[in-house]
């Protein structure tokens, strides 16, 4: 059970994280995976970490021009990889995949009936955030 209450608390923090760094910096992280994950026991929250490679938009712009495939192997949105012009959306890729992958960490643990149903939630969730086209794929606020 803690597992998966550990889950939905992480994934609504980082989405927290992800609303400041782009509502309020208007800035892309370009590198969300599990090891840029961590856990504060003084503030009981997760926390987003590893911003050197992040990028600020260009005033009045919602995409940032990139002239590398910025973050990591596996967790990368599609456009990262094009060397496309990049939103905010690639970091919601990004949070897709990692919850992805940490679901799988979970599923395959000893749980049964409603545990199994909050991963599926959180699958289904990944699943949305990944979506190949940016345009498809919701905002922070929509996840």
């Amino acid at each position: 059970i803690q597992a998966t209450l550990n889950l939905k608390k992480m994934a609504f923090d980082i989405l927290q994280a992800l609303k400041v760094l782009h509502e309020e910096k208007k800035m892309i992280h370009f590198d969300v995976k599990p090891g840029n994950i961590g856990y504060s026991k003084e503030e009981n929250c997760f926390k987003l970490f590893d911003f050197n490679i992040c990028q600020a938009l260009p005033r009045d712009s919602k995409f940032v021009e990139i002239s590398a495939a910025l973050g990591t192997e596996g967790f990368k949105a599609p456009e990262v990889i094009k060397l496309q012009p990049c939103s905010f959306k690639a970091d919601i890729w990004s949070f897709g995949k990692t919850l992805k992958f940490l679901t799988k960490q979970v599923k395959y643990s000893q749980f049964e009936g409603t545990i199994l149903r909050e991963i599926y939630d959180m699958e289904i969730l990944a699943k949305f955030c990944s979506i190949e086209n940016e345009t498809n794929r919701p905002s922070v606020q929509q996840a």
